[in-house]
């Protein structure tokens, strides 16, 4: 429910305004005057404040003053005699208002309160996700090539039909962002806001702010009102990234939100309810950490309802040359450079190079590789992998296996079979080019071709 503040000199009209905005289902207090308007707005905080000002001019600058020192995130919406509207209507882009002439009716004013609070929600979900446009958040835009991969955005999928809390588990940089992201946007929740928070990057003081907001004079730096990311988060998803790092204190806090769906802001009495869905991620073992006292249990049980676990991507190497695609057609329109085949040896380091740091390393290999590459092809030296770490370059004990064989072995053929025609499809049944992927001569990928028996219809002699 959206809060709004009202004032107005007029006491006729504000009662009549103050009842049509309660009927459609506004929480709305009541200013008499200036004076009470500021000490409402610093007690409690509002989403709107709705001013009425009639002819004054004067009283208008006294308005905007007020909701700049007490009300700063609050949309405005200045109610005035039709002589003064023409001089706000210039400043309003500025100093971030809207104006309704007089005479108004209640109707119009509900559909300026709801546009403002609209463009407002907006401009909160676009802040908390600018530093993260690179990111594909839909399960569609997922690079999945792997069973492992496949497994894990049907999981999304179905978790995202239910507002049930989720726990992503995985090595840091596996993407389980994307996939928080992935459960949000194929929800009943992708209308609203998709907003991060990084429970390691900050003090325990400042999360708490951070998530719950604060009032101004709350502590010594709290120089005005601050809204919290689960205000921000209201009809949509917040997603708790790193959650093994907050403190006890702050898991207490974020516990009531969980169970009660209300919190108070830093310096505040006032109970605020919200309507959020609650994704959490972790690189940590956070059932170790309640054994050891480190993490509450009874936090964990609300967070872990569904457990997601992403494998790293040394376990699901299938996923390392689509993703090695999509990253250097990306970089390569970014950094405005022509896109360019990778060289047999480089593809054979990706796929050999155990990746510790995941997805996050791979995509910054890429870019250098695509950046510094002033060949006709991105080569190792391109790269810039570790020596101790690349496959075909590494001892036998510093070198993780390219594939890992399953305890119950495979079907040696089987699998040589599969990887040839992984190739070809990848290479639009072009042998020439799924040679280069599998790092063969086009000689001895034309005979397992005969081998195995695999035809296609554009090839002019089948098998």
């Amino acid at each position: 429910m959206n809060s709004v503040l009202l004032f107005s000199l007029n006491p006729t009209s504000r009662a009549n305004t103050h009842k049509s905005l309660k009927r459609s289902g506004y929480r709305v207090d009541l200013g008499e005057s200036l004076g009470h308007v500021q000490e409402l707005g610093e007690q409690y905080g509002y989403d709107a404040l709705v001013a009425e000002v009639d002819d004054s001019i004067e009283l208008f600058h006294k308005v905007l003053s007020v909701r700049d020192e007490t009300l700063p995130e609050a949309v405005l919406i200045i109610i005035a005699d039709r002589k003064i509207v023409s001089n706000l209507a210039p400043k309003a882009h500025e100093h971030e208002f809207d104006v309704l002439e007089k005479p108004y009716s209640v109707e119009r004013l509900k559909l300026n309160l709801e546009r403002a609070l609209e463009a407002r929600r907006l401009r909160y979900e676009a802040q908390s996700l600018r530093h993260e446009r690179h990111l594909i958040h839909q399960t569609h835009g997922f690079v999945a090539v792997s069973p492992a991969t496949k497994n894990v955005l049907a999981l999304a999928r179905k978790v995202a039909k239910s507002d049930s809390t989720a726990l992503l588990t995985g090595e840091t940089g596996t993407g389980k962002e994307l996939v928080a992201g992935a459960i949000h946007y194929e929800s009943a929740r992708a209308g609203g806001p998709f907003v991060k928070v990084n429970c390691a990057a900050l003090p325990a003081q400042l999360l708490e702010s951070e998530l719950f907001g604060h009032e101004k004079g709350a502590f010594t730096s709290a120089d005005r009102l601050r809204i919290g990311r689960f205000e921000q988060a209201n009809t949509g998803t917040i997603f708790f990234d790193e959650v093994g790092d907050m403190s006890l204190e702050t898991q207490a806090k974020v516990l009531r939100v969980v169970q009660e769906r209300e919190f108070q802001r830093l310096g505040s009495s006032r109970t605020i309810h919200t309507d959020v869905r609650l994704i959490a991620a972790t690189n940590k073992p956070l059932g170790d950490m309640v054994e050891a006292g480190e993490f509450r249990e009874d936090l964990f049980y609300r967070l872990n309802v569904i457990s997601i676990e992403i494998p790293p991507l040394r376990e699901r190497r299938e996923d390392i040359l689509p993703l090695v695609d999509f990253f250097s057609l990306k970089f390569a329109g970014d950094l405005k450079k022509p896109h360019k085949e990778f060289s047999s040896e480089a593809v054979m380091a990706l796929l050999g190079y155990s990746w510790p740091g995941n997805i996050r390393e791979l995509q910054n290999v890429v870019e250098r590789g695509v950046l510094l590459s002033d060949g006709p092809t991105i080569t190792v030296s391109d790269l810039g992998l570790p020596p101790m770490r690349q496959g075909p370059d590494s001892s036998e004990k510093s070198r993780e296996p390219a594939v890992k064989l399953p305890a119950g072995g495979v079907d040696l053929k089987e699998v040589e079979r599969s990887l040839v025609l992984q190739a070809l499809e990848r290479s639009n049944w072009v042998q020439k080019e799924a040679a280069k992927l599998l790092g063969v001569s086009t000689r001895v990928l034309n005979h397992k071709i005969r081998t195995f028996g695999i035809t296609h219809p554009r090839w002019r002699r089948n098998v």
